[in-house]
Order: C-alpha cells, then sequence, then structure tokens
C-alpha cells in the first residue's frame, strides 16, 4: 500500500489545496474531540477515553487512497490528504497528549 501511494505521490506536485488541509483538520481535530465527547457520553472511564481520543488523532489511513482509487475517486487527491495529515500530525498529536493529560 505504502509502495502505491509513494508511486502516486512521485507523480504529481507536492501540492496541499483546501480540500487536503480540510480533510486533515477534520481528522487531526474534529475526530479526537467527538471521540472525546462520546466516550465521556458512553461513561467510559478516564484511560479508556484517552486511548480513544489518541487514536482518533492519528492521521489518515493509507486505506483510504487504496479504497479511493478501487471505487473511482480521485486517488490523487486522496494520495495528497494521506501526506498532509500525517505531516500535520506531528504538530497536532503532540498537543492532543499534553490536552488529555499523558503528554
Amino acid at each position: 500500500m505504502l509502495l502505491t501511494l509513494g508511486i502516486q505521490i512521485a507523480k504529481s506536485k507536492p501540492e496541499w489545496g483546501r480540500f487536503e488541509l480540510q480533510a486533515s483538520s477534520l481528522r487531526l481535530l474534529a475526530a479526537p474531540v467527538l471521540a472525546g465527547l462520546a466516550g465521556w457520553a458512553l461513561g467510559l472511564e478516564r484511560l479508556d477515553i484517552q486511548v480513544l481520543v489518541l487514536q482518533s488523532a492519528m492521521p489518515i489511513a493509507v486505506n483510504a487512497f487504496l479504497m479511493a482509487g478501487e471505487f473511482g475517486g480521485d486517488g490523487l487527491r486522496a494520495a495528497r490528504a494521506v501526506v498532509a495529515s500525517s505531516v500535520l500530525s506531528f504538530l497536532t498529536i503532540p498537543v492532543v497528549l499534553l490536552l488529555i493529560g499523558m503528554g
């Protein structure tokens, strides 16, 4: 999967547009907040909520790129979103760790 992603990215210019930044923001910022609220609403213990939030703050999975290509979506755009979220996660994951009390 990573090899296919690398080939797709090598064929394109490294440019991030509005779509890539929005997709990354949803995955890296909105998903952890929603996961934390869901865990709290379900009455989960603190450690369980911390794990849930941290897992939700991970970058977009490479599977999104493969599924986009397989089902007729925009594979290049999905590949850029995967890369953008991976790079931006270097900034957001430490912040999430601090906010949930694990950093």
